[in-house]
Protein backbone atom coordinates (compact mmCIF):
# COMPACT_ATOMS: atom_id res chain seq x y z
CA UNK A 1 0.00 0.00 0.00
CA UNK A 2 1.47 3.31 -0.74
CA UNK A 3 0.72 4.32 2.92
CA UNK A 4 2.48 2.19 4.44
CA UNK A 5 5.04 4.11 7.07
CA UNK A 6 3.27 7.20 5.88
CA UNK A 7 1.92 9.62 9.00
CA UNK A 8 -1.71 9.21 11.10
CA UNK A 9 -2.51 12.41 8.78
CA UNK A 10 -1.26 11.15 5.34
CA UNK A 11 -3.05 7.40 6.19
CA UNK A 12 -6.45 9.51 6.97
CA UNK A 13 -6.50 10.67 3.32
CA UNK A 14 -5.42 7.35 2.06
CA UNK A 15 -8.57 6.08 3.39
CA UNK A 16 -10.55 8.26 1.38
CA UNK A 17 -9.69 6.70 -2.02
CA UNK A 18 -10.83 3.67 -3.46
CA UNK A 19 -8.41 0.76 -2.83
CA UNK A 20 -7.68 -0.14 -6.52
CA UNK A 21 -6.06 3.50 -6.96
CA UNK A 22 -4.57 3.11 -4.14
CA UNK A 23 -2.50 -0.22 -5.13
CA UNK A 24 -1.72 0.72 -8.49
CA UNK A 25 0.54 3.80 -7.07
CA UNK A 26 4.10 2.94 -6.31
CA UNK A 27 5.21 2.89 -2.76
CA UNK A 28 8.11 5.53 -3.72
CA UNK A 29 5.67 7.98 -4.34
CA UNK A 30 5.99 11.17 -2.09
CA UNK A 31 2.80 11.95 -0.53
CA UNK A 32 2.15 15.27 -1.78
CA UNK A 33 2.78 13.00 -5.74
CA UNK A 34 0.35 10.35 -4.23
CA UNK A 35 -2.59 12.55 -3.82
CA UNK A 36 -1.50 14.68 -6.74
CA UNK A 37 -2.21 11.67 -8.88
CA UNK A 38 -5.19 10.23 -6.93
CA UNK A 39 -6.88 13.75 -7.39
CA UNK A 40 -5.60 13.47 -11.33
CA UNK A 41 -7.04 10.13 -11.43
CA UNK A 42 -10.69 10.54 -10.54
CA UNK A 43 -10.94 13.56 -12.11
CA UNK A 44 -10.24 12.83 -15.50
CA UNK A 45 -11.40 9.26 -15.56
CA UNK A 46 -14.62 9.27 -12.75
CA UNK A 47 -16.17 6.83 -14.73
CA UNK A 48 -13.68 4.33 -13.82
CA UNK A 49 -14.92 4.63 -10.09
CA UNK A 50 -18.43 5.75 -10.29
CA UNK A 51 -20.76 3.04 -7.67
CA UNK A 52 -24.27 3.79 -8.13
CA UNK A 53 -26.54 4.55 -5.04
CA UNK A 54 -30.30 2.12 -4.85
CA UNK A 55 -32.08 3.88 -7.02
CA UNK A 56 -29.53 5.13 -9.35
CA UNK A 57 -28.85 1.09 -10.10
CA UNK A 58 -32.88 0.73 -10.37
CA UNK A 59 -32.91 3.40 -13.01
CA UNK A 60 -30.17 1.85 -14.87
CA UNK A 61 -31.30 -1.87 -14.86
CA UNK A 62 -34.78 -0.93 -16.26
CA UNK A 63 -32.63 0.20 -19.31
CA UNK A 64 -32.37 -3.74 -20.31
CA UNK A 65 -35.81 -4.29 -20.57
CA UNK A 66 -37.47 -0.26 -20.79
CA UNK A 67 -37.02 1.75 -23.91
CA UNK A 68 -38.11 4.58 -22.12
CA UNK A 69 -37.11 5.49 -18.23
CA UNK A 70 -37.72 8.66 -15.81
CA UNK A 71 -35.89 9.49 -12.93
CA UNK A 72 -37.83 11.86 -10.48
CA UNK A 73 -36.19 13.15 -7.13
CA UNK A 74 -35.48 15.73 -5.41
CA UNK A 75 -32.49 18.38 -6.57
CA UNK A 76 -28.89 17.75 -5.86
CA UNK A 77 -29.41 13.81 -5.19
CA UNK A 78 -27.74 12.91 -8.73
CA UNK A 79 -30.09 12.16 -11.33
CA UNK A 80 -28.24 14.14 -13.86
CA UNK A 81 -24.77 12.80 -13.09
CA UNK A 82 -26.61 9.15 -13.65
CA UNK A 83 -27.56 10.22 -16.99
CA UNK A 84 -24.61 11.45 -17.67
CA UNK A 85 -22.52 8.06 -16.70
CA UNK A 86 -25.18 6.19 -18.70
CA UNK A 87 -24.34 7.92 -21.57
CA UNK A 88 -20.45 8.58 -21.08
CA UNK A 89 -20.90 3.92 -20.51
CA UNK A 90 -22.85 4.30 -24.18
CA UNK A 91 -20.87 6.82 -25.90
CA UNK A 92 -17.00 4.97 -25.27
CA UNK A 93 -18.66 1.59 -24.71
CA UNK A 94 -17.08 1.28 -21.10
CA UNK A 95 -19.50 -0.77 -19.16
CA UNK A 96 -18.72 -1.81 -15.23
CA UNK A 97 -18.67 -5.54 -13.86
CA UNK A 98 -21.84 -3.89 -11.81
CA UNK A 99 -23.87 -3.20 -15.52
CA UNK A 100 -26.96 -4.54 -16.34
CA UNK A 101 -28.47 -2.37 -18.52
CA UNK A 102 -28.76 -1.99 -21.71
CA UNK A 103 -25.45 -2.57 -23.60
CA UNK A 104 -24.16 -1.31 -27.23
CA UNK A 105 -21.78 -2.80 -28.87
CA UNK A 106 -20.55 -0.15 -31.57
CA UNK A 107 -20.02 3.68 -31.39
CA UNK A 108 -23.80 5.07 -30.69
CA UNK A 109 -25.41 8.74 -31.91
CA UNK A 110 -27.14 10.23 -29.40
CA UNK A 111 -28.93 13.89 -28.03
CA UNK A 112 -28.37 14.71 -24.42
CA UNK A 113 -30.89 18.20 -23.75
CA UNK A 114 -32.29 20.62 -21.77
CA UNK A 115 -35.09 23.49 -21.95
CA UNK A 116 -32.65 25.77 -23.34
CA UNK A 117 -28.92 26.25 -24.57
CA UNK A 118 -28.28 27.89 -21.13
CA UNK A 119 -29.37 24.81 -19.10
CA UNK A 120 -27.80 22.45 -21.65
CA UNK A 121 -24.17 24.10 -21.12
CA UNK A 122 -24.50 24.34 -17.12
CA UNK A 123 -26.13 21.06 -16.18
CA UNK A 124 -25.78 17.86 -18.88
CA UNK A 125 -22.81 19.91 -20.70
CA UNK A 126 -20.66 20.37 -17.32
CA UNK A 127 -21.36 16.94 -16.30
CA UNK A 128 -20.31 15.13 -19.71
CA UNK A 129 -17.45 17.02 -20.01
CA UNK A 130 -16.76 19.16 -17.26
CA UNK A 131 -17.13 23.50 -17.09
CA UNK A 132 -15.51 25.66 -19.85
CA UNK A 133 -11.59 25.41 -19.41
CA UNK A 134 -11.68 22.05 -17.69
CA UNK A 135 -12.18 19.69 -20.36
CA UNK A 136 -12.38 16.43 -19.50
CA UNK A 137 -13.39 16.29 -16.25
CA UNK A 138 -17.01 15.33 -16.41
CA UNK A 139 -18.35 11.57 -17.13
CA UNK A 140 -16.38 11.02 -20.26
CA UNK A 141 -12.84 10.25 -19.55
CA UNK A 142 -10.64 12.52 -21.22
CA UNK A 143 -8.41 10.22 -22.96
CA UNK A 144 -12.03 9.40 -24.74
CA UNK A 145 -12.93 12.66 -25.70
CA UNK A 146 -11.53 12.72 -29.28
CA UNK A 147 -12.88 16.64 -29.97
CA UNK A 148 -15.36 19.14 -28.95
CA UNK A 149 -17.81 21.43 -31.52
CA UNK A 150 -18.55 24.46 -30.43
CA UNK A 151 -22.43 26.24 -30.88
CA UNK A 152 -23.10 29.35 -31.95
CA UNK A 153 -24.66 32.34 -30.25
CA UNK A 154 -23.87 31.17 -26.50
CA UNK A 155 -20.90 31.51 -24.85
CA UNK A 156 -19.17 27.66 -23.63
CA UNK A 157 -21.88 25.80 -25.03
CA UNK A 158 -20.48 22.58 -27.43
CA UNK A 159 -22.87 21.42 -30.09
CA UNK A 160 -21.22 17.69 -30.69
CA UNK A 161 -19.24 16.13 -28.51
CA UNK A 162 -17.01 13.16 -30.29
CA UNK A 163 -16.27 10.02 -27.96
CA UNK A 164 -14.01 7.06 -28.57
CA UNK A 165 -15.78 3.66 -28.54
CA UNK A 166 -13.76 0.45 -27.16
CA UNK A 167 -14.70 -0.86 -30.60
CA UNK A 168 -12.52 1.38 -32.52
CA UNK A 169 -14.98 4.06 -34.04
CA UNK A 170 -16.62 6.86 -32.97
CA UNK A 171 -19.47 8.23 -30.73
CA UNK A 172 -21.38 11.49 -31.33
CA UNK A 173 -23.17 13.05 -28.87
CA UNK A 174 -25.58 16.61 -29.95
CA UNK A 175 -26.19 18.77 -27.34
CA UNK A 176 -29.43 20.47 -27.84
CA UNK A 177 -32.34 22.76 -26.13
CA UNK A 178 -35.31 20.42 -25.98
CA UNK A 179 -37.20 22.00 -28.50
CA UNK A 180 -34.51 21.91 -31.63
CA UNK A 181 -34.16 18.07 -30.31
CA UNK A 182 -37.67 17.70 -30.59
CA UNK A 183 -37.61 19.57 -34.33
CA UNK A 184 -34.54 17.90 -35.92
CA UNK A 185 -34.78 14.44 -34.34
CA UNK A 186 -36.56 12.62 -37.07
CA UNK A 187 -33.71 13.71 -39.63
CA UNK A 188 -31.18 11.67 -37.88
CA UNK A 189 -31.20 8.11 -36.35
CA UNK A 190 -30.25 8.19 -32.93
CA UNK A 191 -29.25 5.43 -29.89
CA UNK A 192 -30.82 7.48 -27.19
CA UNK A 193 -32.35 10.75 -26.26
CA UNK A 194 -31.39 11.91 -22.65
CA UNK A 195 -33.06 15.42 -21.63
CA UNK A 196 -33.44 17.08 -17.96
CA UNK A 197 -36.18 19.16 -17.44
CA UNK A 198 -37.34 20.58 -13.65
CA UNK A 199 -36.64 17.08 -11.48
CA UNK A 200 -36.97 14.58 -14.00
CA UNK A 201 -34.06 12.99 -15.93
CA UNK A 202 -35.45 10.95 -18.35
CA UNK A 203 -33.02 8.38 -20.93
CA UNK A 204 -34.82 7.00 -23.99
CA UNK A 205 -32.37 3.85 -25.77
CA UNK A 206 -33.55 3.19 -29.16
CA UNK A 207 -31.84 1.38 -32.16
Amino acid sequence: MCCQGATRQSRRFCSYWPAALLSSLSSSFTKTAVETELQRRLTEDRLRYFKPYAKQQVFFDAGKTHRERLLMAANQIGKTLAGGMETAMHATGRYPDWWKGRRFDAPTVGWACGVSGEVVRDTVQRVLVGRAGAIGTGTIPKDAIIETVTARGIADLLDTIKVAHVSGGISTIDLRPISRAGRNSKAKRCNGFGSMKNRRWTFTPKG
